[in-house]
């Protein structure tokens, strides 16, 4: 794709959550917030499906041959090659606490590979976007993780350590003996604060393909890494990591047991 489309496709995701931000906070004013448990166990708001199908409305009027994939309805099938990855509340948990790090995203892919994002964390007023070799941008500010090259000096962060501590109890372990600074309260939130440089490491488990999508071009556009947690940068599914560079992931790697993957960066 030519750099002024890939333009023009990125104004359109920034305007479009602008005008979700907008909803959103009408929503938190007026406390109209309702909540229920899905089948999977994991919370769904009114909100999370208004936003959701307003985003496809807009979506489907502006680009109505694209496909488009999203947590709370079925995908929209085209065999067009450009698809729209959303997910209109990313850290419903938070919301639902008052946490202000819940977020919306937007990503564009071609033929299968993400080649914009914009997240917005309405409630911190951030909006962040990155294209294709065009940089990543906080409210039109740079953006670029921090080179802390050591594990025991790193910031590490993941939104739900007892699953971390449920799927692999010896990496959980590793990181309690090893990396001194850990945090919670992540979600997509834990990966803008890695693109801004305030955090080294983030770790995310059973990821679907909405969570792990708009991230990538945020974070590879600040200067990061972000793969699965073998080091596998193309189809990254499930679980995901993300560092603040390759070295990094390297020291962690060696942590956690696996072997460095050098022939995928």
């Amino acid at each position: 794709m030519n750099n002024s489309l890939l333009e023009k496709h990125l104004f359109f995701a920034r305007s479009l959550l602008q005008k979700t931000d907008q909803l959103i906070n009408k929503q938190l004013i007026q406390k109209a917030l309702r909540m229920n448990l899905k089948e999977d166990g994991s919370w769904v708001t009114n909100l999370d499906k208004e936003i959701e199908s307003y985003m496809r409305n807009h979506i489907h009027t502006a680009y109505p041959s694209h496909g488009i994939i999203g947590e709370e309805y079925a995908n929209k099938e085209s065999e067009h090659e450009l698809c729209w990855i959303l997910d209109p509340i990313d850290g419903t948990e938070s919301l639902i606490a008052g946490i202000p790090f819940f977020t919306t995203m937007l990503a564009l892919q071609e033929k299968n590979q993400p080649i914009l994002s914009v997240i917005s964390a309405p409630a911190m007023k951030q909006t962040v976007w990155a294209s294709y070799n065009n940089g990543c941008y906080c409210n039109g500010s740079p953006c670029r993780v921090r080179r802390q090259r050591n594990l025991r000096s790193s910031w590490f962060i993941s939104s739900d350590p007892g699953r971390l501590q449920r799927l692999y109890p010896m990496l959980a372990e590793s990181i309690a003996h090893n990396i001194p600074i850990y945090r919670t309260w992540a979600d997509a939130y834990g990966y803008l604060l890695l693109a801004f440089g305030k955090v080294d490491i983030v770790i995310d488990f059973e990821m679907q393909i909405w969570d792990i999508i708009p991230l990538i071009p945020i974070v590879r556009e600040a200067g990061g890494h972000i793969s699965d947690l073998y080091g596998n940068t193309q189809n990254i599914r499930n679980d995901c990591i993300s560092c603040s560079c390759i070295k990094l992931f390297g020291e962690f790697s060696k942590l956690a047991g696996y072997p460095h993957p050098s022939n995928n960066h």
